[in-house]
């Protein structure tokens, strides 16, 4: 995991509280497309699982560098706040 850069609510109490990391995403390496499908990121999930076929694998090393960073994104357009 990387470095912990906060904790991130809803300020409408519609999910739990949410830890928030930077840098490298292991869990993102271990399982993949998968990943952005917990993580309820449907589009990232779909994108993956398409370069991953079509790149026999490659682009599964390649997401993980990012994928806090989307993560964060795509809370904070959700609605989520920093505590």
């Amino acid at each position: 995991m990387g470095k912990c850069i906060g904790t991130v609510y809803h300020p409408y109490g519609k999910s739990p509280e949410k830890q928030l990391y930077s840098g490298f995403s292991w869990p993102c390496l271990f399982f993949g497309f998968f990943w952005f499908a917990i993580k309820e990121m449907w589009i990232w999930c779909l994108v993956s699982a398409v370069l991953t076929y079509f790149t026999m694998g490659l682009s599964w090393l390649v997401f993980p560098f990012f994928a806090n960073s989307l993560y964060l994104k795509h809370l904070m357009n959700r609605g989520f706040r920093f505590m």
